[in-house]
């Protein structure tokens, strides 16, 4: 919990009054001076674990809501010389790895899949990227533990905060957070195809109907052609692979399976493992 928070001084007075940070500094019951930082920051905190471990030889230290910048900063000081952890950093991310390999699992699929798996982090502070780091490792292990393997993992990850996903043009990125970066042409390529297969689509419908505007039915409907779209498409990239005796199959679709599929029997297949944006109702409410 911050110290804001724990005040409960957010929206105590208008922001025309007093900004948060003043409202902490006004009503601050403590010592009425601005917060430590850079040098003189490490050295307390150095001074504290110095003399903890003196005093308690034997004893473990948990770290608990710092901030992002200096959460990674002390992990990294002190973990190789004091007995200590990080509990958003390293105790986050050990449940939220649990619950990720727990998903592969429930799909009845093996653990060597996790490294497959897409994942989207929502939130880059020093919980998100302790479960960046964590699920990288794990998915290097299991590719080889080797550094290609550790740099293969990396592509895996999608990091969204509250200006949206983090990519290699974004100002002032937290350098914990800028291995995890995303190419901005790469995402652009992403959902610049689409883009530009729905506007020619639209264009040339638009031009052969002879409508003199374009209506936000006719872009709609398009939009749903696109679906079908990529539902040939990958069907005609599956029935190639399986051409060239490249198919090894995906979930429970073996190779050998894969192959006895006919035209029909592909695009069904490609339609069944579609992701559809369809949400069940979690929480009913009675009327």
């Amino acid at each position: 919990m911050t110290e804001r928070d724990r005040l409960d001084l957010r929206g105590l007075l208008p922001p025309n009054v007093l900004s948060s940070d003043q409202q902490i500094e006004r009503f601050n019951l403590g010592l009425q001076e601005h917060r430590l930082d850079g040098d003189e920051y490490v050295a307390i905190v150095d001074e504290f674990m110095e003399a903890v471990f003196t005093r308690w030889p034997h004893v473990i230290v948990q770290f608990e809501d710092f901030q992002s910048k200096w959460a990674f900063k002390l992990l990294q000081r002190y973990r190789n010389t004091y007995r200590m952890f990080n509990d958003d950093v390293q105790g986050t991310a050990g449940v939220a790895i649990a619950g990720l390999l727990g998903a592969v699992r429930a799909q009845g699929r093996p653990m060597i899949d996790f490294p497959k798996q897409k994942i989207v982090v929502a939130g880059a502070g020093s919980a998100g990227i302790g479960v960046l780091n964590a699920a990288r490792k794990t998915m290097a292990r299991m590719l080889g533990n080797n550094e290609s393997a550790f740099d293969s993992a990396r592509s895996q990850f999608w990091v969204v905060d509250a200006e949206g996903l983090i990519t290699d043009e974004r100002e002032d990125i937290d350098p914990d957070a800028l291995p995890f970066a995303r190419k901005v042409k790469e995402v652009g390529r992403q959902g610049l195809g689409e883009e530009q297969v729905l506007l020619k689509c639209v264009g040339l419908g638009t031009l052969l109907s002879g409508s003199s505007i374009v209506s936000d039915g006719m872009l709609q409907v398009a939009a749903e052609c696109i679906r079908d779209i990529t539902k040939q498409v990958a069907a005609a990239v599956v029935k190639e692979a399986i051409e060239e005796d490249l198919a090894e199959g995906y979930r429970e679709m073996d190779a050998r399976e894969l192959k006895r599929l006919n035209k029909e029997g592909i695009e069904e297949y490609v339609q069944n493992n579609m992701w559809s944006p369809e949400y069940p109702t979690l929480v009913y409410r009675k009327e």
